[in-house]
């Protein structure tokens, strides 16, 4: 069964410090994303 892809929104800069947070927290557990800037 394979898992839904993630899409990690954020603006153009990674700015948001929700973002960030949520970033770090992908890559530690090592799921897989796809980062899409506005």
């Amino acid at each position: 069964m394979s898992q839904p892809a993630i899409t990690l929104w954020s603006d153009a800069d990674f700015f948001s410090p929700y973002v960030m947070s949520v970033y770090v927290a992908l890559q530690e557990k090592s799921l897989p994303f796809y980062p899409e800037n506005r």
